[in-house]
Order: C-alpha cells, then sequence, then structure tokens
C-alpha cells in the first residue's frame, strides 16, 4: 500500500491530509468455474482508492488546564502570605510578652527586693556588730544579699535579650542598623 500524507499546524488546528492506493490479490485453495464451463482456481484483485482530511480542533480547551494550575498558584502564594503574617504576629505578640514579663520582674527587683535587701543586711551587720548575732547570720544575710544582686542581673539580662527579641520580630532599624 503506497500512503501519502501531509501534516499542517494552523493556530491550534492540527490536521493531515493523507491519500492512498492499495492492491489486493485473494483466493482460495480451491477450483472453480468459469462462465465457458472451465475450471479455474478462485481468486479475485480488488483495487482501493483511499484519500481522507484528520482536523483536531480544539474544543472548550482553552488551556484550561494551564489556567487552573495558575489558580491554584495564585490561591497557594495567598495562603503563604497569610501564613507568614500569621507567624509574624504570633512571634512579635510572644516577643512583646516576653519582654513585659522581664521588664516586670527588673522593675520589682529595682523598686522592692533590692532595698529590702540592702536594708536587712544593713540591720544584721549592725546586730553583728553589737554582738547579738553571730558572724553566720551575717554572712547568710551577705548569700541572700548577693543572690538578690544576681537575681537583679539576670533579670536586667533578660530584659535586654527580650528587648533585642522584640527588635528582630518587628525588623527594627536599631538592630539591622538601617535609620
Amino acid at each position: 500500500m503506497k500512503q501519502i500524507a501531509y501534516f499542517w499546524y494552523l493556530t491550534g488546528i492540527q490536521g493531515s491530509v493523507s491519500a492512498g492506493f492499495q492492491r489486493m490479490k485473494s483466493g482460495f485453495p480451491l477450483q472453480g468455474v468459469d462462465e465457458a464451463g472451465k475450471l479455474r482456481p478462485i481468486d479475485s484483485v480488488f483495487n482501493f482508492v483511499t484519500f481522507g482530511i484528520m482536523l483536531d480542533l480544539p474544543v472548550r480547551n482553552r488551556n484550561q488546564g494551564a489556567v487552573e494550575a495558575a489558580v491554584f498558584d495564585q490561591q497557594a502564594a495567598r495562603v503563604r502570605r497569610e501564613f507568614g503574617e500569621l507567624t509574624v504576629r504570633r512571634e512579635t505578640a510572644a516577643a512583646y510578652a516576653r519582654f513585659e514579663s522581664a521588664a516586670r520582674a527588673a522593675q520589682i527587683y529595682r523598686v522592692g527586693v533590692r532595698e529590702q535587701a540592702a536594708a536587712n543586711l544593713g540591720v544584721v551587720r549592725q546586730t553583728y556588730e553589737l554582738g547579738s548575732k553571730p558572724l553566720f547570720d551575717y554572712i547568710a544575710e551577705q548569700r541572700r544579699f548577693i543572690e538578690v544582686e544576681n537575681g537583679f542581673i539576670d533579670a536586667q539580662l533578660e530584659t535586654y535579650l527580650a528587648r533585642v527579641g522584640v527588635w528582630r520580630a518587628t525588623n527594627a532599624p536599631e538592630l539591622t542598623g538601617k535609620k
């Protein structure tokens, strides 16, 4: 069979043109009788001519897959942005809460605890000097005073670290150096 085919592509329409010719000889292993009454083999020759045009029309395609993918990409970007916003809000709120808690603890040390510890140490020192208290009580009170001072230093450090955490969460110019 000989077949000739041409293909083309025009603005979304694909198609092909084909033409062909086929000659087929077919028969049986038997003998038959012809018009004259003679025995002849049973066979025949068939000639086929074929031609055709095939068009692929994009019906209702309109790049629907690409459009749906773009819509899903847009929705994914929106969800990622919302997640980022929620994360920033949560981290900022946590940083502010940590800072407020640390600042409150440092204020309590500064206003009430340190003064009371210093006053207690002064009283115990005077009672030791007057001979009413032993040296061990004075040393124990000095240890408590040093613990209070260490606690105050820790509260100041925590306040500073919490302030840096707030700056980091809010991308403050104090931390980035951009003013």
